[in-house]
């Protein structure tokens, strides 16, 4: 992102533009497109250790920015099309197009293909889900000196969930990696990628701001989101615009069914 809009503002951009969706819901990268406005092109590290300060306090900075480091690198795939294998969108809904879902979905491959078109795409994914797990645990060395911080909670619900989605992928895809070879194994590792999405439904069960009745209470004086849209309780313009900016509870079972349906042929029965 530093390069990206850095390259912009050299060649006389006089600013960033950051979708309102993404400032509300990504403090982060709305702190960094602010820097970026600001200086053009800053040091990333300094940043992180900037923002760890500010956000979380002097005592728990080092510990948070290493956090911070390792999370945006685990997340980063790359921008569009230089993400390799198509999969910079690899951690979002399954029910999303570009899920690391929807791209097994829609792989045609079949025999030695496919399995190395998965195992292509685990060696990239796999590397990531460990500094996830490392992301994690640097924020969790700091949590006895966090105590109800809000946005030490909020950040510990992102790393919660980036680890929960990468499990349930990287399960998923060994499921079908094996399953021709050791269909109990496959099975195992289809109900680990289960229960994965399982708990990353609970994770938003309660969480406020994501059901379908607080929609209209969404930002309702911004162009081109649901609560903005006329006639949406009647004619439901609000529903394709929602299923992408704003994810709900009532959403959810869908996305589960999908992930059901990539169970992988020839494997036992279901109990």
């Amino acid at each position: 992102m530093s390069d990206y809009f850095g390259d912009a503002i050299s060649h006389r951009a006089q600013g960033v533009l950051f979708f309102h969706i993404q400032a509300n819901t990504n403090d982060l990268l709305a702190d960094l497109a602010a820097r970026i406005g600001w200086l053009g092109r800053p040091d990333v590290k300094r940043f992180y250790r900037d923002y760890a300060r500010r956000r979380f306090g002097p005592e728990t900075a080092d510990a948070m920015a290493e956090s911070l480091e390792l999370f945006c690198d685990a997340v980063d795939f790359g921008p569009g099309n230089q993400a390799p294998y198509n999969l910079s969108l690899a951690l979002v809904f399954p029910g999303f197009g570009r899920s690391a879902e929807a791209e097994l979905a829609e792989c045609k491959e079949t025999g030695e293909a496919r399995k190395a078109w998965l195992r292509n795409r685990l060696g990239v994914i796999e590397p990531k889900a460990a500094t996830a797990g490392r992301a994690l645990l640097a924020a969790r060395s700091a949590a006895s000196r966090m105590k109800n911080e809000p946005f030490y909670q909020r950040y510990m619900f992102e790393l919660d969930y980036t680890a929960a989605r990468f499990e349930g992928i990287t399960n998923l895809y060994r499921a079908h990696l094996v399953a021709s070879e050791d269909p109990a194994q496959a099975d195992r590792r289809f109900r680990r990628a289960l229960a994965a999405f399982t708990s990353v439904k609970e994770m938003f069960r309660d969480l406020k701001g994501y059901h379908m009745s607080a929609l209209r209470e969404l930002e309702p004086a911004v162009p081109f989101t649901s609560a903005f849209l006329k006639d949406w309780e009647t004619r439901g313009y609000w529903e394709p615009r929602s299923r992408w900016f704003h994810v709900v509870w009532e959403r959810l079972d869908e996305f589960e069914a999908l992930v059901r349906g990539l169970r992988p042929k020839g494997l036992p029965a279901e109990e």
